[in-house]
């Protein structure tokens, strides 16, 4: 129940002694006056029932149906006392693009003391009117005019989007958030994936939030808080160590370049199985190098049973994919799931990837997702698809320039699985379209009955049959 509840609570000490005190004056007033005038009491006038305890009128009023609470409530105002009253605004999710900034800004006036889980993306922003560091640095602003030392949940993801100005510089914006930061000490859920800061700014925020709220924080998403194009030294690594294991975390997101075996021996000393899920994104250009060594996974696994690893390994180029690959993911890594490739990725995945993950990742591999542009080895999925004996899902995603394309990769997928024992746990998707129980002459006959209708349309057009069927087969082959 809302503020105002608790404020009429007859369960408040004070509003509840002062209840009855009013009510034993009440009574001995009444007993004063039935003593003195007992022989001219009008009865016609009947009983005062505003005068109801309140113990006695909550029972009453939790007896009738919303109607009768309604009228109920507007006799009187010790009558609308017990009803319960509108929650305040606990959850905001903001946007700060020029349609709603000024919407954003109003709500945290009206609610900022109110609000425990706060949502704000900065990727919506738009190079248009308004500044957009600016908004984002009053919304602070007010936040901690409102003296609101009770959040729990706190998102403000992708701050590398803000457009920076001279009167509103990041560094104002951090130094204001980090004030925030400073004053909650209720904080459960941290994130501040995306922001792009330099060293300093990074680890101010880490700072802030970790020693104010170290003893709730439970969650914890750094993915790019710090610049993937700046360089950490070793004392700016120590810190962001103690910042992680300083506070008791059960969820972790963070980027491949922060690993290191010593946050992962750390992490095992620091809580017996209280970590349960870490998340871990690379983003790379350029040949990969190992961090983390199967020793220290091994201590972490031991120390944290029910660990879980998702990795997302997002290559932006195409040059050595495959060793960056067998770097990243070390064996004796509890890889629960991997997501491997993005829309923009041109990166071949070849069978020696795929045997690397079927021999080291057999039993823990449970979901994995491929995002490819070229053709993939069909047989090294199937090989995956039969070695993993746990995986749940298999989602194959290409973009595809023609329906022609989209029926032949399904029909390589088809007859990839077909060559191979079926693995009837698992599901196989292909942009999203379940291939795992589909036959292969299905997808053929499918395909042949497409063409047949593309070569009417064709052939409306005064096309010959010779000339359809050689542009079939050029966009087939």
């Amino acid at each position: 129940m809302g503020a105002e509840w608790s404020r009429f609570s007859y369960f408040n000490p004070y509003h509840r002694a002062t209840a009855n005190t009013t009510v034993a004056e009440r009574d001995d007033e009444n007993l004063e006056d039935s003593g003195e005038n007992s022989t001219e009491h009008d009865v016609s006038t009947g009983p005062d029932w505003t005068r109801l305890p309140y113990p006695v009128l909550l029972q009453v009023l939790q007896l009738l149906d919303e109607t009768d609470r309604y009228h109920a409530a507007l006799t009187c105002t010790a009558w609308l006392l017990p009803l319960p009253r509108p929650l305040p605004c606990r959850t905001g999710h903001f946007k700060f693009n020029p349609a709603t900034a000024v919407k954003a800004l109003q709500c945290a006036r009206d609610h900022g003391k109110s609000l425990r889980h706060i949502t704000a993306d900065c990727s919506v922003l738009d190079n248009g009117q308004r500044k957009h560091t600016e908004v984002v640095h009053q919304f602070i602003i007010i936040l901690l005019q409102a003296d609101n030392q009770q959040l729990l949940t706190l998102r403000l993801t992708n701050m590398s989007m803000l457009t920076p100005d001279t009167d509103h510089p990041v560094s104002s914006l951090v130094k204001s958030l980090a004030a925030l930061l400073k004053h909650q000490h209720q904080l459960v859920v941290l994130d501040l994936s995306q922001a792009g800061l330099n060293v300093n700014q990074g680890l101010r925020l880490l700072n802030s939030a970790t020693l104010s709220s170290r003893r709730t924080l439970k969650t914890l998403a750094i993915d790019e808080l710090i610049g993937l194009n700046l360089s950490f030294d070793h004392l700016a690594f120590q810190e962001l160590l103690i910042c992680v294991i300083r506070c008791t975390l059960s969820e972790l997101d963070l980027s491949y370049t922060y690993l290191s075996d010593n946050l992962l021996y750390s992490l095992a000393l620091k809580g017996r199985d209280q970590l349960k899920l870490m998340t871990i994104r690379a983003r790379y250009k350029f040949l990969v190098q190992r961090v983390t060594s199967a020793p220290a996974w091994q201590s972490l696994t031991h120390s944290c049973p029910s660990l879980k690893v998702v990795f997302y390994i997002i290559p932006q180029s195409d040059s050595c994919s495959d060793r960056s690959l067998c770097n990243m993911l070390t064996p004796s890594l509890p890889l629960h799931a991997l997501y491997w490739g993005s829309e923009a990725s041109r990166t071949h995945i070849t069978h020696g990837s795929f045997q690397h993950i079927a021999t080291h990742f057999q039993n823990s591999l449970h979901h994995l997702h491929l995002h490819y542009n070229f053709d993939l080895n069909m047989d090294g999925v199937a090989n995956l698809y039969n070695s993993c004996q746990n995986l749940k899902t298999l989602a194959l995603c290409k973009v595809c320039n023609s329906e022609v394309e989209e029926c032949r990769q399904k029909m390589l997928i088809g007859y990839a699985l077909a060559r191979h024992p079926a693995n009837p746990a698992c599901s196989v998707t292909f942009n999203g379209v379940d291939v795992s129980g589909q036959d292969p002459c299905h997808t053929v006959l499918s395909m042949v009955g497409w063409c047949c209708e593309q070569v009417k349309i064709w052939a409306g057009k005064g096309w010959t049959l010779v000339e359809t069927l050689v542009v079939w087969f050029q966009s087939f082959f």
